[in-house]
């Protein structure tokens, strides 16, 4: 009678349970020769074909057009552009423009007063009791200071003088000089005078970089997002699957025990078989809603875009060849990301630009000595037309005339310029230790991810033979079933655990990818240095970097 039973249970089981579970657990995982696992190939539920897939190339395309971190890195380029043109405007040509006119007058005392009388009534002419003096003058030139610290100043000046205490024809005299004005200590020099922008520039450079390393930063916030919302995205599939499968063996053991072929105990375990799968079922897709989300987000997607988040439609990438990698030297790899990061180049030119205002500042130390000269000529042109205010330029020209000074001025304490040169040399030490520090960083940094790599390629070998253990111990678990010494518990048992190992083979290919990134982000691998288009590759995020390694290409490193 047991023997019979057996067989009614079994004979059922491999018409409705098996053939569904051949075709789940037919694909061969990946192996460390090559191929890609069958993990990658799951088909795509109906309800994620509604969802618009994204590749991972077009992820980072559309991260470089729309993530307002690139604006904002952009931004900050603009604003240090904008502070060294307004420091170059320190040595712009400057136009000084200067026009009066002063009218006075004023009473006469009582001698004057006689004096003008009688001057008046002997020349037949008009009595004024008061004195009235107009003076109109005008000047133009241009003034510019040199890097030098040099200062020149051309100049074109004209007075116009009238008055009625004489009755002379009203007198325009002009002047033509040029003004020099010398420094010959504090101030002498490109890097005492320019040193304001010369410090802009190096600011600019530095923000320049900053811009380039934030911008693989976003790039790897990308990729970590994308890899994850694939990793959920294949978890909610294989779960769902898994969970379609169990709600036939319910269906199957249900019938079994109304026709009393299968004790009552068996249906509560099959049930609760089921019902744990539909809270993995809504989990796994909570969790692919979350990731799309957050890759959405890291794309740079408006509130409008996000209730249609992208489905990633890539694939995971070849796994590199353990043995190849296990060869690399890695220190090289330190040495490159000091030659190609952009924050540590950026604390690099931090570092020019403080010594660049130190050394201004130690100039400032220095007393103020400057040299004047001043070289010009004179003219005059008295008629009582206006045409007066512009011949005066060319006639009577005399000359050549000249000015020479020496100015001094000497601080007694000089505390002020002490005090920033303090400042400035303790800035400089600052930025030394910064980019010390960096560097350290850098380098603890890149062995870190080096590890990681390194931990990602052995879990996912592990993982891989896992999973292909539990395919073939599933496969011997149905052959003891159908001979009858095997119990419906082992085998939803043994299932279980292949279910499981193939989310850990899903897991260690996010993890694999995700420390790739890693590793191009900390190495300064992420975008090529010399690039200003932003030409992404997306072969950076798949592929390992291969600098100056003697026999290792990156066809050597692929599986």
């Amino acid at each position: 009678m047991v023997k019979k039973f057996i067989r009614l249970f079994f004979l059922a089981f491999s018409l409705l349970v098996l053939p569904m579970a051949a075709n789940v657990f037919a694909a061969e995982p990946a192996s460390l020769a090559g191929g890609k696992t069958d993990i990658n190939a799951t088909a795509p539920k109906p309800a994620l074909q509604k969802i618009p897939e994204i590749s991972l190339s077009d992820a980072v395309l559309k991260t470089l057009q729309a993530n307002p971190g690139i604006f904002v890195s952009q931004e900050k380029v603009v604003q240090s552009e904008g502070l060294r043109q307004k420091a170059a405007g320190q040595f712009d040509w400057t136009v000084r423009t200067r026009a009066s006119a002063d009218h006075y007058k004023a009473p006469l005392d009582s001698y004057d007063s006689q004096t003008a009388l009688a001057y008046s009534q002997l020349n037949n002419i008009p009595y004024d009791d008061y004195l009235q003096e107009d003076t109109n003058t005008y000047s133009l030139g241009l003034i510019k200071q040199f890097r030098s610290g040099v200062t020149v100043a051309p100049n074109v000046a004209v007075v116009d003088y009238k008055t009625n205490a004489d009755f002379k024809v009203p007198v325009s005299r002009s002047e033509m000089r040029i003004e020099f004005n010398v420094p010959l200590m504090r101030g002498l020099g490109a890097q005492a005078t320019g040193a304001e922008e010369l410090a802009a520039i190096s600011q600019t450079k530095a923000s320049r970089l900053l811009a380039r390393q934030n911008i693989a930063q976003i790039i790897y916030t990308t990729s970590i997002n994308y890899w994850n919302s694939l990793a959920a995205k294949m978890s909610f599939e294989l779960t769902a699957d898994t969970q379609e499968r169990s709600k036939k063996l319910l269906e199957l053991v249900e019938k079994l025990v109304r026709t009393g072929s299968l004790e009552p105990a068996a249906l509560n375990q099959a049930k609760a078989n089921s019902l744990s799968g539909q809270v993995d079922v809504s989990a796994g897709e909570t969790d692919f809603y979350r990731s799309r989300q957050a890759l959405a987000l890291a794309m740079g997607m408006t509130l409008r875009e996000l209730p249609d988040a992208p489905n990633p439609g890539s694939q995971f990438p070849h796994v590199i060849n353990a043995a190849i990698f296990n060869q690399v030297d890695i220190s090289q790899f330190i040495d490159e990301a000091l030659k190609n990061r952009g924050d540590y180049l950026a604390a690099q030119t931090d570092i020019e630009t403080a010594k660049t205002l130190l050394n201004k500042a130690q100039n400032d130390t220095k007393p103020k000595l400057d040299l004047g000269l001043k070289l010009g000529y004179a003219g005059e042109d008295e008629v009582s037309t206006s045409s007066r205010y512009f011949n005066s330029v060319g006639r009577n020209v005399t000359g050549l005339n000249s000015y020479v000074s020496l100015s001094l001025e000497l601080p007694i304490a000089n505390n002020a310029a002490r005090g920033n040169m303090i400042y400035r040399k303790s800035q400089v030490r600052e930025a030394q230790l910064i980019q010390n520090d960096l560097s350290n960083r850098i380098a603890s940094d890149i062995l870190v991810a080096y590890r990681a790599l390194s931990s990602a390629i052995n879990e996912h070998q592990l993982a891989s033979e896992s999973e292909k253990s539990y395919k073939k111990a599933v496969e011997f678990e149905n052959q003891k079933y159908k001979a009858g010494s095997s119990t419906l518990t082992a085998l939803i048992d043994i299932e279980d655990r292949y279910f499981r190992a193939r989310l850990a083979a899903i897991a260690a290919l996010r993890k694999y990818s995700a420390a790739m990134a890693q590793f191009r982000l900390v190495t300064g691998t992420m975008l090529d240095v010399g690039d200003k288009t932003l030409n992404f590759d997306e072969r950076k995020l798949l592929e390992f970097p291969v600098i100056n390694q003697a026999g290792i290409t990156n066809d050597t490193v692929k599986k």
